[in-house]
């Protein structure tokens, strides 16, 4: 499904066919293959064929095996000719326009074993367009980290297609490896570099632009998946950023707190970006009390914050799960 070509795979379906019916005894004239063009992405549907005919006609001048392998590289050069548009459309990568939710080119796609690494902040060095004043490893963040963490592994309980490894599993495993700093290994991976995003609204938006391309990131999550008991998906929650402030409005003193988190599901074979989920919330305190000043009226407790952050829709169109 990933860097897949529905054309090639056609071409290579009516091969398969042919093959056997030579070894069977048989040999039709016409070999007819559909192929659909259900997990093209949303800009390729522009195209009007609804499926793709691949027909391959062995004629007596060129028999057998011979005569289908021209006929099909035949076939592969007319349709390069005549509609280039779809053979580049249909082998690019997720497009960089990444938001929350299944990305296009895993629609289908359920991941079965899936790694989970434990909670951290978003690096302060990735910065993202619009994002606000914040504390990204201040208490607030640990605390917040903390809570996500056991809502990520409670995410899991009672869903039978939500299949998963437990960050202390995968600490344990990556630990009896040959790769025991495997997991140190990753943090420099993430780190900013030269030409980077500097403008993503999101930590999705971020990864598929600026890290997902990195070839020895592809290189560490294939290593990863080799001793984390061939897991083909990775989840990594962040915190975004919290942010804690108080002002005086004409009068109205508020305090206020607020955070914001992500999930990315990322493939470990290719490095794309199968899902991601966001969410932020806020609450705050208010008061027209005339004696009081915005440093003295208390903030309201981070587990409200909490509350109304870690709710169902984080999980919206997760892979394989299922509403209880």
């Amino acid at each position: 499904m990933h860097g897949w070509c529905p054309i090639r795979a056609g071409v290579k379906t009516a091969l398969a066919a042919h093959h056997n019916a030579v070894a069977l005894g048989s040999s039709p004239d016409r070999w007819t293959v559909r192929q659909p063009f259900a997990n093209l992405r949303p800009r390729q549907k522009n195209v009007s064929l609804r499926y793709l005919e691949v027909v391959l006609r062995p004629s007596s001048s060129l028999p057998g095996k011979s005569g289908v392998h021209r006929a099909a590289r035949a076939l592969v050069r007319l349709i390069s000719r005549a509609i280039p548009v779809v053979l580049v459309a249909s082998c690019t990568t997720t497009s960089p326009h990444a938001g929350s939710g299944v990305q296009p080119d895993y629609a289908a796609f359920v991941p079965a074993r899936t790694a989970v690494l434990p909670c951290r902040s978003w690096p302060d060095s990735l910065g993202l367009a619009a994002l606000p004043a914040r504390d990204p490893t201040g208490p607030a963040s640990e605390e917040i980290c903390r809570k996500f963490n056991e809502v990520v592994l409670e995410g899991f309980s009672g869903q039978p297609f939500m299949k998963g490894f437990a960050p202390r599993l995968v600490e344990q495993l990556v630990a009896k490896s040959p790769r025991p700093a495997l997991l140190t290994e990753m943090q420099p991976l993430l780190a900013r570099r030269p030409g980077d995003c500097s403008d993503c609204p999101s930590p999705a938006a971020y990864y598929v632009r600026s890290i997902a391309p990195r070839v020895e990131w592809r290189q560490w999550l294939s290593d990863f998946s080799q001793h984390v008991r061939g897991a083909d998906a990775l989840l990594l929650p962040f915190v975004v950023w919290t942010r804690d402030e108080r002002t005086d409005d004409r009068g109205l003193k508020v305090a206020r707190r607020s955070s914001a988190v992500s999930m990315l599901l990322i493939d470990t074979s290719s490095g794309g970006l199968i899902w991601a989920g966001a969410r932020d919330a806020t609450a705050a305190n208010k008061s027209l009390v005339g004696d009081q000043v915005p440093n003295v009226l208390s903030a309201p407790p981070w587990e409200t914050v909490m509350d109304r952050m870690f709710v169902a829709s984080l999980w919206r169109d997760y892979p394989g799960r299922q509403q209880l």
